[in-house]
C-alpha cells in the first residue's frame, strides 16, 4: 500500500483538478459581472491561474518519482508510457532532450489547422450573438494583445502538463488503465470550458482528446503544448479583428 504522504498528495491532485475545479467553473458558468473586468489584469490573473496549475503538477509528479525508491509498491511511475523511478526520469518523460520529428510536425500542424477552423467558427457565432464571454476573448489594444499572448502560451503549457501529462498518469495508476483515464481527463477538461458556452464543453472535450493523442503519438507533450497555445493565440487575435472591423 502507497504511504500516505504519496497517496494524499495524487489524490489532492484528482481531486482539485478533477473535481473541485470543473465543479467550481459549472456552478459560475452564468455568473458575469455586469460591468466586463478589464482585460489586462483578468489576463494577469489567469496567469498566475496557471502558474498555479504548473507549480503543482510538477511538485506532485516529482514527489512521486522521489519517494518512489522509499516506497516500492508506487515505482511503476509511468511518464507518456515510460517507467520513470527518480526525478531526473519524470522530466526526461515529460521534456526529451530530442525535439519532434517531422511527422510530429506535420501531425501538429494538421491539428492546428482543423482546430483553429472550428474554433473559429463557434466563436465567430457567439460573437455575433454578443455572448459575454466574448469579452475576455477579444483582445483590442498592444498592450491587450501582448498578454493574450502571454496567457495562450501559459494555458497550452500548464493544461497540457496538468491535463495531459499528469492527471491521467495519476488516474492511470489508481486504475490500471491508460484509456479510462484519458477519457476523465477529457471530460474534466471541457467542463472547465463551460463558460464558453456549453457547446464548447463538446468541443473542448474532443480538443482535449486529440491532445492525448498527440502526446502520446509523438512520445512528448512538445507538440501538444505548441498546438494548443498557437489555436489560443490565432482564435484570440483573429476575435480581436471583428470588434474593430465587424463583418
Amino acid at each position: 500500500m502507497a504511504s500516505p504522504p504519496i497517496a494524499l498528495l495524487a489524490a489532492l491532485h484528482v481531486v482539485y483538478f478533477g473535481g473541485i475545479k470543473p465543479w467550481l467553473t459549472w456552478r459560475s458558468r452564468h455568473v458575469w459581472p455586469a460591468t466586463p473586468p478589464e482585460r489586462v489584469r483578468r489576463y494577469r490573473a489567469l496567469v498566475s491561474d496557471f502558474l498555479q496549475y504548473g507549480v503543482f503538477s510538477l511538485v506532485t509528479l516529482f514527489y512521486l518519482a522521489w519517494r518512489s525508491p522509499r516506497a516500492p509498491r508506487v515505482t511503476h511511475i509511468y511518464v507518456l508510457g515510460r517507467l520513470a523511478e527518480r526525478p531526473r526520469d519524470v522530466w526526461l518523460g515529460l521534456f526529451p532532450a530530442e525535439w519532434p520529428g517531422a511527422g510530429s510536425i506535420a501531425l501538429g500542424v494538421v491539428a492546428f489547422l482543423v482546430m483553429v477552423a472550428i474554433d473559429l467558427a463557434y466563436s465567430r457565432r457567439c460573437f455575433d450573438r454578443g455572448e459575454p464571454h466574448m469579452h475576455l476573448a477579444t483582445p483590442q489594444t498592444r498592450a491587450e494583445r501582448s498578454w493574450w499572448v502571454v496567457v495562450s502560451f501559459g494555458a497550452g503549457v500548464t493544461e497540457e502538463l496538468t491535463w495531459r501529462g499528469v492527471q491521467p498518469e495519476i488516474i492511470a495508476q489508481m486504475t490500471g488503465a491508460l484509456w479510462p483515464a484519458v477519457l476523465v481527463c477529457a471530460a474534466t477538461f471541457g467542463i472547465g470550458h463551460v463558460r464558453q458556452g456549453r457547446p464548447f464543453v463538446l468541443i473542448a472535450a474532443l480538443f482535449a482528446l486529440v491532445f492525448h493523442a498527440l502526446t502520446l503519438v509523438t512520445g512528448s507533450l512538445y507538440v501538444a503544448m505548441a498546438v494548443h497555445a498557437a489555436v489560443n493565440i490565432t482564435v484570440g487575435l483573429r476575435g480581436g479583428r471583428w470588434v474593430r472591423r465587424p463583418a
